[in-house]
């Protein structure tokens, strides 16, 4: 991070971001977003971020609880190793949540995404 972002005490902003994320992972991306340098870039993600809004705003928020990152487990899973009941849970919980977000996708559909 350079001294200009440290100086506009970037960090301790994204840290903050981090500390609202419902996942281990979507913490860290949130961690390592940085600053865009162009107006169009600027007015392209306001665009983006005005048509989730509008979304949740019609449709609620969808929920992201449960989300686990099951990439390792899967993988093992594939070829052919044993699961523990934590990871088992995790799976169930990661499936919930994908269930529920392409439940509200199917409802959001009609909107501007």
């Amino acid at each position: 991070m350079n001294k200009h972002y440290r100086a506009l005490e970037l960090d301790k902003i994204l840290e903050m971001v981090a500390q609202e994320a419902s996942s281990a992972d979507g913490a860290e991306l949130a961690r390592k977003v940085e600053p865009v340098h162009t107006a169009a870039e600027a007015q392209w993600l306001l665009q983006e971020t005005d048509a989730a809004f509008v979304l949740m705003a019609k449709y609620g928020a969808p929920s992201f609880y449960g989300m686990k990152n099951v990439v390792n487990p899967l993988r093992r899973a594939q070829a052919g190793g044993g699961l523990g009941l934590k990871e088992l849970l995790d799976i169930g919980a990661t499936l919930r949540t994908i269930r529920g977000l392409t439940q509200w996708w199917g409802e959001s559909e009609g909107g501007k995404t």
